[in-house]
């Protein structure tokens, strides 16, 4: 079922089972390979993957596992995004990685976040995996607005209105959600 293929990466093989190949698919990182009718997978999901696949840990072969513990130890992971940064790895020291991370932003001591005392409005959420997605305040958050013809873009900056009428009596886009939390 694993099998090392190369380092970091290991082969999952498994008959065809619909439950299975979708839960395979959120897996980050993975991908198909053709050739040997298996997945890819980074070392460091292999608890993932065997989680998601109902398997046990006594029945990965010894080498898997060893594969998954040298990726493990070296497995800090930086995935950065339009507007989070997310980093993934184990025993994170997270508090010396907010500071190297964070900056002022000119203009940030009139924003009604740094006046109510919540810093820069900066959101931290530690995930199971031992990460952390942050995104500064006081940057514009562009979000989808729905018209009459398709989707267009407006910009809002935390803390001020928006830059052009929204309809009223809508329901608020996940992109909205998160903008109000800074």
């Amino acid at each position: 079922m694993f099998q090392v293929r190369q380092e970091g990466v290991i082969g999952v093989r498994f008959p065809y089972d619909k439950t299975k190949v979708d839960a395979i698919k959120c897996i980050e990182g993975r991908r198909w390979n053709k050739e040997n009718q298996e997945w890819l997978i980074p070392a460091a999901f292999l608890d993932q993957a065997v989680e998601l696949l109902g398997g046990e840990w006594p029945l990965v072969p010894k080498e898997v596992v060893e594969e998954y513990e040298k990726s493990r130890a070296a497995g800090t992971r930086l995935i950065v995004g339009n507007t989070f940064t997310k980093i993934q790895g184990h025993d994170l020291p997270l508090e010396d990685i907010e500071e190297a991370a964070s900056f002022w932003i000119e203009g940030a001591e009139y924003s009604k976040n740094f006046r109510m005392g919540s810093g820069m409005g900066r959101s931290i959420s530690t995930g199971r995996e031992a990460g952390f997605r942050s995104r500064p305040a006081c940057f514009p958050v562009w979000r989808p607005s729905s018209k009459t013809k398709g989707m267009s873009i407006r910009l809002k900056t935390p803390g001020s209105s928006l830059l052009q009428a929204s309809p009223s009596r809508r329901k608020a886009h996940p992109c909205e959600i998160i903008s109000r939390r800074c």
